[in-house]
């Protein structure tokens, strides 16, 4: 069969054919490529030759591929790949290639483990520089195929404004090795927290309050109200927190008022300052039991002299007679049980008797002095009547009055209202004749005549004449040349001896003192001043309304009491200017309460002296101070005994009511050991119901508010009833 063959064909057979003989005469080409490989980031890339390079095979032998194309996928931490491509032409004029890859691995090299961080800083003032430039920043030592970088945050917690912490979180991160997404949450990262102490650690400058004595109101103790430790703000704007340890002050802070035991009490008033620093002082509150007895004696004693005949004749020449002080008592007692008490005729208590002669004869006043075993004392004055009628003793009469250049003493005693001599008042003696005096000058006038005549000789002669006029001058000038001052002993007494002419004139006067002793001020003299307001009692005194008078306008109303309530609760210090006051026992002892209240003379007169003027009697009062008794006898028996039963009977209420005085409503702030029902009543003065609340409470502090907006003005008596128990107490309602 004659086989035809076209082009394509031969083509195809010669394609096929060719492979057969080349594989059969020479090797096969080929290019061959580098294996790929993996390194470490700090491995060295800058010459890739050390990783191979590609070579081709032909039937002469492997010949190098020549330089490959080097491409680079590293991020900034130095790891990812690397290819290097070659590329060649085959004998067939066909371009080959192959790549190898070379892996960067991750970095991993740091561990944390040479971080410095920063130490714990303390820094002085108030607002001192916190930037990490001064406080410190964390530092390490590098490491190949890592990328380090540091944060932080602030956490400030105030103590005071002169103490402050910082809580400094720190992080530091490697960003080499911190997972894009998965992985540890705490991988490559490392965080540490440093403490920034601020404070201000300068000492405050005080003075400590002075040591405080205060006199007992009841026997057992007193009421102390003393001014707070005060100190300026620190130079970081703050205050600093003080306190005191004492059991009996009201609050444990720089106030150390409260109700103190007989005694002296020892108080360290603490002031903190900086970050927990202290410094301390001490204050010594003393209570003193110095509540004088309370001195009775009978109204007046008739004595007979006993007469003495000296030359036997039958005839009584003398006659004296003993008297001891005690037997002038009647029911003199001791309102502090400071037994026993002691008589005197003198604040010498010493002085137990006396002995009276003729000199004596007629009626006097004498003084009885008890003193406790304290040494409290007080007096009483008895009308003494020593007679010569059953002895008939010859020439028995009083003798005149010893003078000094006929000169009489004026002498008498300054008290406060509890009997208790006043020492240090200061007393005037004024001669109201020659307050002024006259001074006598004398002025002289020369008038100079000149004249001339003609003598015998024709000679003129010329003379002067000199003629001198005296004009007599007076004036009246103030003058305090006859002033006497002088001032009261331990006891309250003074004396002006021997500087009053006879026949002359004196005014005594005793100035009102600069300050009298607000710590007597207590409860008892609000419970008086309520009663007689209330119509309940009425002041034994008529001094009494004076020292009531609170407001000054001559009046005894709610006014006043809103006041005392007010200075009480330490609303208010004192109660102004001219709230002291003294008073002449004797020419004010019958006067009307009208009088005393619109005219209260310090002072009183002595019209053409003839004798010594003696026991005059000053009187110091208080503005709120009108209870002298206190506790002693101005609640009966049975009232005390009632009110310490009730006391006893009920004293788990704790409650506190605010404000008293009110104007539209108050709060009932109760503190209850147990819930249950609690009913608050409101009376008027007449005992009517005016507000009735019953509400179901919870144990602890609770508050029960009360409107009284529609009541009139006045004192309202309140009820409270809980399962701790039942307290009765007072209101005062002000007007708007």
């Amino acid at each position: 069969m004659k086989k035809n063959y076209t082009l394509l064909g031969l083509l195809c057979l010669l394609l096929a054919y060719l492979p057969t003989q080349a594989s059969n005469s020479a090797p096969t080409w080929a290019l061959i490529c580098p294996d790929d490989v993996t390194v470490d980031c700090d491995a060295e890339l800058w010459d890739l030759s050390g990783y191979g390079n590609a070579t081709y095979h032909n039937s002469t032998g492997y010949h190098s591929a020549g330089t490959p194309v080097v491409t680079y996928y590293l991020n900034s931490c130095g790891s990812g790949y690397i290819t290097r491509k070659w590329t060649i032409e085959d004998p067939y004029w066909n371009l080959q290639s192959c790549t190898q890859t070379i892996t960067v691995g991750a970095g991993g090299n740091f561990n944390g483990s040479s971080i410095v961080w920063p130490a714990m800083v303390t820094l002085e003032g108030c607002n001192p520089n916190t930037h990490p430039d001064v406080t410190g920043k964390p530092t390490w030592v590098p490491a190949e195929c890592s990328m380090l970088g540091y944060s932080y945050s602030d956490a400030v917690y105030t103590v005071t404004p002169d103490c402050k912490k910082i809580l400094r979180k720190w992080t530091v991160i490697d960003w080499c090795q911190m997972p894009s997404s998965g992985g540890y949450y705490n991988q490559g990262s490392w965080t540490f927290t440093q403490t920034i102490k601020i404070v201000n650690s300068v000492p405050p400058a005080f003075s400590c309050i002075p040591d405080i004595t205060v006199s007992a109101f009841d026997c057992k103790f007193g009421k102390v109200l003393a001014n707070p430790l005060v100190i300026d703000p620190s130079s970081c704007g703050g205050n600093f927190e003080i306190t005191n340890n004492s059991p009996y002050s009201t609050e444990k802070n720089a106030n150390i008022s409260g109700t103190y035991p007989v005694g002296t009490t020892k108080v360290t008033m603490t002031i903190k300052y900086g970050c927990g620093q202290k410094k301390t002082c001490l204050v010594n509150v003393t209570v003193k039991n110095d509540k004088a007895p309370i001195a009775v004696c009978v109204s007046n004693l008739s004595v007979a002299l006993m007469g003495i005949d000296n030359n036997n004749d039958g005839v009584n020449d003398e006659g004296m007679v003993q008297l001891w002080a005690k037997d002038l008592n009647w029911k003199s007692y001791s309102t502090c049980n400071n037994y026993p008490l002691r008589y005197s005729f003198s604040p010498d208590p010493n002085e137990m008797s006396k002995t009276f002669t003729c000199e004596h004869v007629g009626k006097s006043k004498v003084r009885m002095y008890v003193t406790d075993s304290r040494g409290n004392q007080t007096y009483c004055e008895v009308e003494l009547d020593i007679q010569n009628n059953g002895a008939n003793i010859k020439d028995c009469k009083p003798k005149p009055p010893v003078t000094v250049a006929g000169r009489f003493a004026a002498k008498g005693w300054v008290g406060n209202i509890y009997g208790k001599g006043v020492k240090g008042s200061e007393l005037k003696l004024y001669d109201p004749q020659r307050l002024y005096k006259v001074n006598i000058t004398y002025d002289t006038t020369s008038v100079i005549t000149k004249d001339s005549f003609k003598n015998l000789s024709g000679y003129w002669v010329f003379f002067m004449d000199v003629k001198k006029t005296i004009t007599e001058k007076r004036d009246t000038v103030p003058t305090n040349e006859f002033t006497y001052s002088t001032l009261t002993d331990d006891k309250g007494l003074f004396a002006f001896d021997t500087v009053m002419q006879k026949n002359y004139s004196y005014t005594l006067q005793c100035p009102a003192p600069l300050a009298l002793d607000l710590q007597n001020i207590d409860k008892a003299d609000l419970d008086l001043l309520t009663s007689v307001i209330l119509g309940q009692k009425s002041f034994a005194h008529n001094w009494q309304y004076l020292a009531a008078d609170l407001k000054k306008d001559g009046k005894i109303n709610t006014d006043d009491l809103s006041l005392m309530v007010k200075f009480l609760t330490g609303e208010i210090e004192n109660f102004g200017d001219q709230s002291h006051y003294s008073l002449v026992v004797n020419d004010h002892t019958n006067a009307m309460k009208s009088e005393i209240m619109a005219e209260h003379p310090n002072w009183t007169a002595f019209d053409s002296v003839k004798a010594n003027v003696e026991g005059i009697s000053f009187l110091q009062i208080q503005l709120g101070d009108i209870n002298p008794e206190k506790f002693a006898g101005i609640h009966s028996q049975e009232d005390i005994e009632a009110n310490y039963r009730n006391v006893m009977a009920h004293k788990n209420l704790t409650h506190t009511i605010y404000p008293n005085p009110f104007q539209q409503s108050f709060e009932v702030e109760l503190n209850m050991t147990q819930g249950g029902k609690v009913h608050f009543t409101l009376y008027d003065g007449m005992g009517k119901t005016v507000a009735n609340v019953v509400e179901t409470m919870d144990a602890g502090n609770q508050v029960l508010t009360i409107n009284a907006a529609d009541l009139p003005p006045s004192i309202y008596v309140y009820t409270i009833e809980t399962p701790d128990g039942f307290y009765r107490g007072k209101l005062v309602k002000e007007n708007n």
